[in-house]
């Protein structure tokens, strides 16, 4: 949820939400984010980094 976007992409149906890359996300004023960390083993982690490869 970020309600600083355009609906409807502002609030989103649970297993529809951006995935956000990186580990900085803009909030604009006044606004209300909700970000939700997956954990992940190193083995199966989804980027592609020098901890698993």
């Amino acid at each position: 949820m970020d309600t600083a976007l355009s609906s409807p992409m502002d609030i989103v149906e649970p297993g529809e939400e951006t995935l956000v890359s990186g580990n900085i996300y803009a909030v604009k004023e006044r606004s209300v984010v909700v970000l939700i960390s997956k954990w992940f083993p190193i083995n199966e982690f989804p980027i592609r980094s020098e901890f698993n490869e």
